[in-house]
């Protein structure tokens, strides 16, 4: 279905009336969001499985059917962003409330990316239309640090696609964020920090590889930025890489919580 979509929209775009581009988009996503339910009623594993799957194309199509009919209003390029995102985040809330899955995660984490675009393309105070970087990205950070708070407290599942997928987006935001506004630079540093202490808290290693990640990237961009010679590069990188591999092994062995253990 979505190929067949892609080709005819490729094809014969320009040729199609308004509706007709709605149509093509739209009818097909109802249609796989009526078969995604009639797979997922049978009590089949499998097929609820593929209803599952059904349901995201679904998502994404209805979504690009809301950006189509903000197009055809003539509305403002990040006001058609905005209601793709609107449309796909509310849709992505609605599938995962009905049935809570790893495609319908991976459907609301895209649709919450997509919302930070928007965000950012309509907050850029001095050329609309251009992404603020800096809103952006501590929308996504906002977007997945909810994700982690309702993921441990068990609101948010499963939590095999839900936990790398909230940490990834609160890794990336900050970093994003401090990438295009030197005062939130450290941004980043400080949810590394925090990812790797709820990684060792939670013994959660999906938080460890999250944090150890920004941190080193963080690292990276940093000292590219404020140290001009290459040696005093390499010696800094090596330098704070041993203090973040002793940080994590200080963490690890003197944590200053205690859990429960049966």
């Amino acid at each position: 279905i979505a190929v067949g979509v892609f080709i005819l929209v490729t094809i014969s775009w320009d040729d199609l009336d308004d509706w007709a581009r709605v149509a093509v988009t739209g009818g097909p996503g109802l249609f796989a969001l009526l078969v995604g339910q009639v797979m997922r009623r049978t009590g089949s594993p499998g097929l609820g499985r593929g209803g599952q799957m059904a349901w995201l194309l679904a998502n994404a199509l209805l979504a690009a059917s809301a950006a189509v009919i903000g197009a055809n209003s003539d509305w403002a390029d990040e006001n058609v962003v905005l209601g793709a995102a609107v449309t796909a985040t509310l849709l992505a809330i609605g599938l995962w409330a009905v049935g809570p899955s790893h495609p319908q995660v991976v459907g609301l984490t895209g649709a919450l990316v997509l919302m930070s675009i928007a965000l950012g393309l309509r907050s850029n105070e001095f050329n609309s239309g251009d992404l603020n970087p800096a809103v952006a990205g501590l929308s996504l950070a906002a977007f997945g640090g909810a994700g982690i708070v309702l993921a441990e407290l068990g609101l948010l599942t499963p939590l095999l696609s839900a936990r790398p997928a909230s940490a990834a987006g609160f890794a990336f935001g900050t970093y994003l964020a401090g990438r295009e506004a030197v005062g939130y630079e450290p941004l980043a540093f400080v949810a590394a920090g925090l990812l790797l202490a709820l990684g060792i808290w939670r013994g959660t290693f999906v938080y460890l590889i999250a944090g150890v990640a920004l941190v080193f990237l963080a690292l990276i961009t940093s000292i590219i930025d404020h140290v001009a010679e290459p040696s005093a590069q390499a010696a800094a990188l090596i330098v704070l890489g041993a203090l973040l591999v002793a940080v994590v092994l200080g963490m690890a062995r003197w944590q200053p919580w205690k859990r429960a253990t049966a």
